[in-house]
């Protein structure tokens, strides 16, 4: 679509749609909101409405979607409703930009209103153009329920908080056990680093580094390789080992079982 755009052929989601009748609501939610932005840029005003009355079957997804871009995209950036319906007195104010100086109206919003369904609960944190802020949905909140994701966050937040936890937890389970750890996210990834670190009273280097028994912990491994005939990728963090006789023992065993390290 923006090849077109840039050529000046611009084509709309319907002509896509007529050429490609098997696009599922997803794509059509990312090609309506590029052709939204592709506008913007162009030096249009689209309005977020017209998009909900030409597919209204996709009205709560575009809903969504123009309201995170209203978020982002600063107080003048239009919404279909939503936004405005959920934002608290002083938020809304804001957005509306009644009685406030040129100043107050490109403030960002502040934990505790609520946008677009999502309930702004902090700040992560901030720099010169954007904020990150952790929210949650409103309705769950309401509701007293959490998502998945909620679920991964305060498991996290129990092991980083409560160490006696952490170390009872490691104690009771001396192995973990991860179902496809290549598709894990970065915040699953986080919450196995804090179930696995209480796991041995390792020493210190010189320079403050905790060295890990990385050769004993490959040779089981290897034997599990030998007795199944069968190798995998292994992910070794940073460096190989601590000391040049387990770095290269450790190298010429993966060279001789062609174990991809």
């Amino acid at each position: 679509m923006v090849l077109r755009w840039d050529a000046d052929q611009p084509e709309t989601v319907e002509q896509y749609r007529r050429r490609y009748p098997d696009l599922d609501a997803n794509t059509l939610v990312a090609l309506l909101y590029e052709e939204f932005c592709l506008r913007e840029e162009a030096g249009a005003a689209p309005d977020p409405a017209d998009y909900e009355r030409r597919f209204p079957e996709l009205a709560a997804q575009l809903r969504r979607v123009f309201d995170i871009h209203a978020l982002v995209g600063g107080p003048d950036a239009p919404t279909m409703g939503s936004l405005g319906s959920t934002l608290s007195t002083a938020g809304q104010a804001r957005t509306q930009g009644i009685g406030l100086s040129a100043a107050d109206r490109s403030e960002f919003p502040e934990a505790g209103e609520t946008i677009g369904g999502f309930r702004l609960v902090e700040e992560l944190g901030r720099g010169s153009f954007a904020r990150v802020y952790l929210a949650h949905e409103r309705l769950l909140a309401e509701s007293g329920t959490l998502d998945f994701g909620d679920l991964v966050l305060q498991a996290f937040r129990l092991l980083r908080e409560k160490p006696h936890v952490r170390a009872r937890l490691s104690a009771r389970y001396r192995h973990v056990l991860v179902d496809d750890l290549q598709d894990t996210s970065f915040a699953q990834g986080l919450l196995l680093r804090l179930l696995v670190a209480e796991h041995g009273d390792y020493p210190k280097s010189p320079t403050g580094n905790t060295q890990y028994p990385k050769r004993r912990l490959f040779e089981e491994i290897v034997k599990v390789f030998e007795k199944t005939g069968k190798v995998v990728p292994v992910f070794i963090d940073k460096h190989i080992s601590d000391n040049w006789d387990d770095m290269k023992w450790i190298y010429d065993k993966a060279k001789e079982l062609d174990i991809p390290i």
